[in-house]
């Protein structure tokens, strides 16, 4: 991820007052920067998904219940069920060009399952990246041409 790091994640998480100060500082300051980056190319995101993603507070803590990757000849799609106590929603990235998962252990997740912590967009030409940094030393990165939303009825 650009901004929201997670090496600065994990520090903030440390037993070192200081380095825990020194880290949420620097944290905020890199999300202050993503900001105006953001701004200029939400427009370009679909207004439905745009909307849902605002109203949830960018699915910030929302649990990460599954991940399905379907790879045909023509093209792959992604499908991430992510859920809150309330919600439930399935986004699905298609035409998925790339995909990144490190998720070295479970040791930081949260007894629930993995959570979604920040997100960061990019927009490449034609093509847009999300990075989703979870559970402080897990991070997701799927490089894809359009993204949906579909929500489930409530829990």
């Amino acid at each position: 991820m650009k901004y929201y790091k997670k090496y600065l994640w994990l520090q903030m998480h440390s037993p070192d007052e200081k380095l825990r100060q020194e880290a949420k500082t620097k944290f905020r300051e890199s999300a202050k920067e993503y900001g105006p980056y953001f701004e200029k190319i939400k427009s370009q995101l679909p207004e439905q998904f745009l909307e849902v993603f605002n109203d949830m507070k960018w699915f910030h803590d929302f649990s990460i219940s599954s991940i399905c990757v379907n790879n045909i000849a023509k093209s792959t799609t992604v499908k991430l069920t992510i859920e809150d106590d309330e919600n439930r929603f399935v986004l699905k990235l298609s035409d998925v060009a790339t995909i990144s998962m490190d998720i070295p252990n479970k040791n930081y997740w949260m007894p629930s399952g993995m959570k979604w912590g920040y997100t960061e967009f990019e927009l490449f030409e034609d093509k847009w990246s999300i990075n989703i940094l979870c559970d402080i030393n897990c991070e997701l990165e799927f490089r894809f041409k359009s993204i949906s939303c579909e929500r489930f009825v409530s829990k």
